[in-house]
């Protein structure tokens, strides 16, 4: 995938991009030329990605309580988003009452 093209497309189709970047290098069937234009195209898909994880996580906020009012308190939400960690998908818990008193 050509760098212009990747700059379109949103973060799952990026995350998937970069995955494809490291299974077509670590296949060792790449020359050195493709091997260098892939892990060109990865470093830019990483930080593609890490800002998309940045502005939504600067769109996200932690919801501390609910006042006897109604009203919510909420605080911003902090991640590592440079672990590798911070990219993999995570797995989706419900939430429960416990978690809001």
């Amino acid at each position: 995938m050509a760098a212009e093209e990747s700059k379109e497309l949103n973060f799952e189709a990026q995350y998937k991009a970069l995955g494809d970047c490291v299974a077509a290098l670590e296949s060792g069937r790449l020359s050195l030329d493709e091997s260098l234009a892939s892990y060109q195209n990865g470093i830019g898909l990483v930080q593609r990605c890490r800002t998309i994880l940045g502005q939504a996580q600067a769109k996200v906020e932690k919801l501390n309580a609910i006042e006897a009012d109604g009203t919510i308190q909420t605080q911003p939400l902090q991640l590592d988003v440079d672990t590798p960690e911070a990219m993999k998908p995570q797995a989706k818990k419900r939430a429960s009452k416990e978690d809001f008193f």
